[in-house]
């Protein structure tokens, strides 16, 4: 009984001390990137909610000659203007204003002038006989009858000249009051003539209504400038007879001797004094129609605006515009948050799906926060350009809906690869088609182009690759705008045919565009994202780069080592589809430390003396390990991108310097010291992480190797090969990357083809006897 107390004693104090149990969920949700996701998503959700706060109580825009999918019936009571009525009523009220005709203002000047200096130009001639010609016409006096008596010229004589007399007088300074008197009358006559209008024939034909409107060149105070006259007020200028009565009435203050003679002069010069005017005719007319209210006509809750399959007018259109309006109005607080909370949810599961897709299929993304903020940010940027696109510009739709979706696509096909793009894009697409209540045949046209874009860049090696790939993708969008627009539209509506070929026109704009914004943005891509394009892996491939031109000096054996392991490695990357570009960079660039000390590194000794032969093992060492130190500051000097300073890095991975290690084995066995650890001697790493760094190393050991070969024939070269590659593989230096067994087989043919092209044997050349005889016999007989 007792051992049995002891023993659960025992185990009561075993389970005491056992860690817990946790759950795998538990686990999971410890971990640093899930809290990440989280914050991301949320943030992701709520921001992408207030971007499309202005859209959410938009209904679905319609567009002309869109066919209705389902009817649209008012939900509240709400007045709309009754366009047809509102115009009819317009077009009444215009065609009721009467025509303007406007006075001819040098007509006035000229007439006014010439009849207030009449009586001081003829204070000059005291007889008939002294005054011109021209002027005698002007004033009636010359004879009209070819026939005329000597009784009737004495008569018409004396009569001219008692005029002469009687205007002479109105110039007469000892007779102030008469040319006071003068100077009233004749501005009265200029009124007087203009206050009846003389219109020419053929206008009076074209415009005569009941009444006409004048606009009198220079009214008195008390007068307006437009007057109403009735057309019997109007004379033509063609009518004489009346135009003889009008003057007449005129002149009537004129002396009785004079009257003819100033009537005459008037007739003389006479011209219409009022032209029609279009300008002011137009413009009465259209304040008339400002002048006209809208007719207003309520319609209840509960009827039908449109039916299935109604075609889409501008009527509709500003009818369902009109019922939205009010129904916004008159929402309670309910329904205006209700939506919204909606669209924040939706926001949270797309953005849910989104990670757990890069959870997935693009683990870089969840492992690096910044990367992560980074995209996001993208996505929503995308997104508020899209939105604020299609409030400035509602009728360019197509291009709001477009340019975002495509340009971030476009973006992440250059950061990440085509599958992780192609998914965001239409994931793009989806939201911004939602947001902006676009018909979701739409989303098809986006998508298209989405498609087009990603499937070109699979490297960028040019700075035109850019703008020719999104001109493409705009002409795939167009097409499928112009088919998408003629499927789901009546093209027979008035509008709706040019609405069509806008939206294609929007389409390959958008794409144009967008191409050219990513090929001026393509630094700041690579900066954000950390990736090195295709394009900037050729210009440092460029020999005339700094840092190559200081290797080709300065470490001339060292760069020939380089510019082989490029070519072997191009060749062993092309062999597994991996980044051949890429490759022969990072060969070009990773021994660029050697450059410090290139003499301690034997192929730049040229058969010279061997300058570690007096350094101890462990400071040869120091030396061999401290080029890959100094290649990375070399680097990071001249800003290479972070995946060449990795090659950089990772060339040599953790392996053991084998030559010093064993040298200072040697040595500690002759002076009986404890052997030195392999730990001690081998590189700090890091292990390549990527299948292009495991190639470059591969090489590197490989090439070296070789070189060091008596006899490298295709048999000990591919046995080399093997070896080395069989070493690297047990020594877990390609723990880090993902290269499989049949990768590594393919890079071992590549190297053993590669090898045997550098190392191939020539056939030797056979001598010439007569030649081999003499320099014989020359030696002989200098010896």
């Amino acid at each position: 009984m007792a051992q049995s107390k002891t023993t659960t004693a025992r185990r009561r104090e075993v389970r005491r001390n056992l860690p817990k149990a946790r759950g795998a969920w538990r686990e999971v949700l410890r971990k640093p990137e899930i809290g990440w996701s989280v914050l991301y998503a949320m943030v992701f959700a709520v921001v992408a909610t207030v971007i499309a706060s202005p859209l959410i109580d938009r209904a679905r825009p319609l567009q002309l000659g869109q066919a209705v999918e389902e009817a649209i019936v008012s939900r509240v009571a709400f007045s709309v203007v009754d366009e047809d009525k509102t115009r009819m009523d317009r077009r009444v009220a215009a065609d009721k204003i009467p025509p303007y005709f406007k006075a001819s203002g040098s007509l006035y000047d000229r007439l006014s002038l010439d009849l207030e200096t009449l009586p001081s130009t003829l204070a000059g001639y005291e007889v008939l006989e002294d005054v011109p010609k021209t002027m005698l016409v002007a004033l009636g006096m010359e004879a009209t009858d070819a026939e005329e008596t000597a009784a009737q010229k004495e008569t018409r004589l004396k009569k001219n000249q008692r005029a002469l007399d009687a205007l002479r007088r109105f110039a007469d300074s000892e007779q102030p009051q008469l040319i006071a008197r003068w100077q009233r009358l004749a501005p009265e006559m200029i009124d007087a003539l203009f206050d009846t209008p003389i219109i020419e024939e053929t206008e009076l034909q074209a415009h005569l209504r009941a009444t006409i409107v004048i606009e009198h060149p220079k009214p008195s105070p008390d007068q307006a400038a437009l007057r109403v006259k009735s057309s019997r007020a109007v004379l033509s200028l063609d009518d004489a007879a009346q135009l003889d009565i009008e003057i007449d009435q005129i002149a009537a203050g004129v002396p009785t001797d004079a009257r003819d003679a100033v009537t005459a002069f008037i007739q003389s010069g006479l011209e219409p004094t009022y032209n029609y005017s279009a300008v002011l005719t137009e413009s009465a007319k259209e304040a008339a129609r400002q002048a006209v209210p809208d007719r207003i006509e309520p319609l209840n809750a509960g009827v039908v605006l449109a039916r299935p399959g109604d075609n889409v007018t501008q009527t509709l259109k500003d009818t369902v515009e009109a019922e939205e309006a009010a129904y916004l109005a008159a929402r309670s607080p309910m329904q205006r948050w209700l939506p919204r909370a909606a669209m924040l949810g939706l926001m949270m599961i797309v953005a849910s799906g989104m990670w757990v897709y890069f959870f997935a299929y693009s683990p870089r993304v969840v492992r690096n926060p910044m990367r992560a903020a980074v995209l996001t940010a993208l996505l929503l940027i995308c997104l508020a350009a899209s939105v604020s696109s299609s409030l400035l510009w509602p009728d360019i739709v197509i291009g709001s809906l477009t340019f975002p979706v495509l340009f971030a696509a476009t973006v992440l096909a250059i950061a990440y690869d085509q599958r992780f793009a192609l998914a965001m894009g239409v994931v793009m697409a989806l939201l911004v088609v939602v947001m902006l209540k676009l018909p979701l045949a739409t989303t098809v046209i986006v998508i298209v182009g989405v498609a087009a874009a990603v499937m070109q860049l699979r490297e960028i090696r040019s700075r035109s690759k850019l703008v020719i790939v999104g001109t493409y993708a705009g002409l795939a969008m167009g097409v499928t705008a112009a088919v998408v627009g003629l499927a789901v539209k009546t093209v027979w509506v008035d509008g709706v045919l040019q609405t069509v070929l806008i939206d294609a026109l929007a389409a390959i704009t958008s794409g144009f565009f967008t191409g050219l914004l990513v090929q001026g943005a393509l630094p700041v891509i690579e900066k954000l994202f950390n990736v090195t394009t295709a394009m900037t892996l050729k210009e440092l491939n460029d020999v005339s780069h700094p840092l190559l031109q200081r290797l080709a000096h300065e470490a001339p054996g060292t760069y020939q080592h380089s510019l082989r392991i490029a070519d072997m490695a191009e060749g062993a990357a092309e062999a597994v589809d991996a980044d051949a570009l890429l490759c022969r960079v990072g060969a070009m660039y990773h021994d660029i430390g050697k450059t410090n000390k290139p003499m301690y590194f034997i192929e730049n000794q040229a058969g010279g003396p061997n300058k570690h032969s007096k350094l101890s093992p462990a400071m040869s060492l120091l030396i061999i390990v401290g080029h890959v130190k100094d290649g990375v500051e070399m680097a990071r000097e001249f800003a290479l991108p972070g995946v060449i300073r990795h090659f950089i890095e990772s060339h040599h991975g953790t392996t053991l310097v084998e030559y010093f290690f064993h040298e200072a084995k040697k040595q500690t066995e002759a002076e009986d010291k404890p052997s030195p650890s392999e730990f001690e001697f081998r590189y700090p790493g890091p292990k390549p992480q990527t299948r292009e760094a495991a190639i470059m190393m591969l090489c590197d050991c490989v090439e070296g190797a070789a070189r060091a070969m008596d006899e490298p024939t295709a048999t000990r070269l591919e046995n080399l090969v093997k070896t080395m590659a069989s070493k690297r593989l047990m020594d877990g230096q390609f723990d880090d990357c993902d290269m499989t067994l049949q990768d590594l087989s393919r890079i071992e043919k590549a190297l053993t083809k590669s090898l045997c092209a550098m190392y191939h044997q020539r056939i030797k050349y056979p001598e010439d006897k007569k030649l081999s005889d003499t320099a014989t016999g020359k030696q002989t007989a200098a010896g």
